[in-house]
């Protein structure tokens, strides 16, 4: 995200779009599926046969071969995958174009001529098709093809890959077209923003689909789907949404990377738009310099650390006597091994720090989130942003403190003689200066992709009347709970 204003002027605009409905998002899985036609063969018993002058399409498939990354060893050729293509009912186009009652065959092979082969004459063990749902499959042409029938208008993406005999794996054959409504419906027309094609890993990335539309003037936008593509890996985009409203969704990526994005709309006659394909790039930011403020009370005289659990096991009778009794037998004048040594509490807790990019530059206006989990499902979690120098603070104060820690509705709640939860395990006994309530727990530090985590012991209650096992202090007097 460039910045934080960028980004909340942008999300506002598109709040004060309108849409009929809310589309709903469709399970855009086929681009991920790939199975085996040896699969679907025997699914059909009806075979379609070919006369032996068909004309193959020419026009309305746009042909890609995706090379392998693979290592090519020279007693073994990898096979050569190719389909041509024939159209089985001409007349169910409109205008030269495939409609949703076109049949397409699909031949690697025809009159004797392999359009899929191997070099080394190899047989060919598996055919794997992509890209479309194995319903779209509606036959074969004995064993040299099979037929589809798209019963949803849109545009396609169909692969085609083979493996031979010995185990490698030809080129991948994609094939791109599109399908027409054979009734006579217009499909959409999907026109999309983004909020930028360079964000940080955990940053949003807003897309919006509010300038998308269709030329039926009574249909409406009804559905909407994605899929993400890294690292050669298809994934539905849902699996990335963290928010999705009417007209725009937010999507958020958590590891560095190419990311490349397939959108599209459908209407209420569920004929959907072309597809829309654009790369974003997520980096990496480096946290730097980050400080969590605290103190380190080792030792004290006046005071005891003391196991409050154990402390309540006692039968102990409420006076002044019997309180320094059980901080005797059940605390230490030094703090517990078992507890992290540095202290944060309420009035001075403070983290601060620095975000760079990969390259060292400041990253400005970046959300920087701030977690520390605390007793009772108590929790500090507030987001920040860096300034122009990329520095971050977030120094609550004690009143402010307490309402993010969840423990209070309001500030008018709060009673700083007598605050925060006393559910703990260990306190900090004085007769002096009262009791307060430790609880172990880890201050998160995350941005951009990097964490960064520090064990702390954070003070989450405390009593100015002490308390110590089953008694406490009124004031004037001790009582037992």
């Amino acid at each position: 995200m460039k910045n934080k204003k960028c980004l909340l002027n942008l999300i506002l605009a598109l709040c004060l779009c309108l849409a009929l409905a809310a589309p709903a998002w469709a399970a855009d899985s086929i681009l991920s599926t790939n199975f085996s036609v040896s699969e679907i063969q025997s699914y059909f018993a009806d075979e379609q046969i070919l006369d032996n002058n068909v004309e193959f399409v020419e026009n309305g498939i746009e042909k890609t071969v995706i090379s392998q990354d693979i290592m090519t060893l020279t007693e073994n050729q990898p096979p050569i995958a190719e389909l041509q293509v024939v159209v089985l009912n001409p007349e169910s186009m409109i205008n030269g174009s495939f409609t949703t009652e076109t049949q397409l065959a699909w031949l690697w092979s025809y009159n004797g001529e392999n359009f899929t082969y191997d070099p080394d004459g190899d047989g060919i063990a598996d055919m794997r098709i992509g890209g479309i749902s194995n319903s779209d499959i509606i036959g074969t042409v004995g064993e040299i093809g099979f037929v589809t029938q798209f019963q949803e208008a849109g545009q396609y993406v169909l692969t085609f890959q083979v493996q031979d005999t010995k185990g490698a794996w030809s080129n991948i054959a994609q094939y791109a077209f599109i399908i027409e409504p054979a009734d006579g419906n217009t499909r959409p027309v999907c026109q999309i923003g983004y909020s930028s094609d360079n964000v940080l890993a955990g940053s949003p990335l807003v897309i919006s689909w509010a300038n998308s539309t269709d030329p039926d003037s009574d249909d409406y936008i009804d559905k909407i789907g994605g899929i993400v593509i890294k690292d050669g890996v298809t994934t539905p985009l849902t699996n990335y949404i963290v928010l999705s409203e009417s007209n725009y969704c937010a999507l958020s990526f958590e590891e560095a990377g190419q990311y490349e994005i397939w959108f599209h709309i459908a209407d209420n006659h569920n004929a959907w738009s072309n597809w829309v394909i654009f790369t974003v790039t997520v980096n990496v930011a480096d946290l730097q310099e980050v400080k969590v403020y605290g103190v380190y009370e080792q030792t004290s005289t006046d005071a005891w650390w003391v196991d409050n659990d154990r402390a309540k096991t006692y039968d102990a009778e409420p006076s002044w006597e019997e309180a320094e009794y059980l901080a005797e037998q059940c605390g230490s004048h030094n703090f517990p091994s078992s507890l992290p040594k540095k202290i944060v509490g309420a009035s001075d807790f403070s983290v601060s720090g620095k975000l760079v990019s990969e390259t060292g530059e400041p990253l400005a206006n970046t959300s920087v989130r701030i977690t520390m989990s605390l007793v009772s499902g108590g929790k500090i979690d507030k987001i920040v942003y860096t300034n122009s120098n990329g520095e971050f603070s977030y120094r609550p104060g004690a009143t402010q403190f307490w309402l993010d820690t969840g423990f209070y509705p309001d500030k008018d709640a709060i009673d700083h003689l007598a605050v925060g939860n006393s559910n703990t395990h260990f306190i900090r006994y004085s007769r002096y200066t009262g009791t307060n309530y430790l609880w172990p727990t880890t201050v998160k530090v995350e941005a951009g992709g990097d964490t960064y985590s520090e064990n702390v012991t954070c003070i989450v209650g405390y009593r100015k009347n002490p308390t110590i096992g089953n008694l406490y202090y009124t004031g004037s007097i001790w009582a037992k709970w």
